[in-house]
């Protein structure tokens, strides 16, 4: 079981973890069509985007709608701690 320091780096690490889960999906999606059909395969990688949505409603407004106040949840945005906190890693 893994124990997190406070709301914000709990926040963190499950829309660290939803957003690895989605690009997995989306990637194999992409693969799965020929690299010479970009059309096509653009279009395999919204339909599950849409499905994935459909499947994961909350998750997906987690994702993309206004972020959790106070938990720094915008991709690629660096991880901050506060003042006193232990700055250890949110990696597993």
């Amino acid at each position: 079981m893994r124990y997190y320091a406070g709301h914000r780096e709990l926040v963190q690490a499950l829309v660290s973890h939803l957003y690895e889960e989605l690009a997995a999906a989306l990637s194999a999606t992409r693969e799965r069509r020929p690299a010479d059909e970009p059309g096509p395969r653009l279009r395999e990688v919204f339909r599950e985007l849409r499905r994935w949505e459909l499947a994961h409603p909350q998750e997906f407004a987690l994702l993309f709608t206004k972020p959790v106040a106070d938990a720094d949840t915008a991709p690629g945005r660096p991880r901050t701690t506060r003042a006193g906190a232990s700055g250890a890693s949110l990696s597993a």
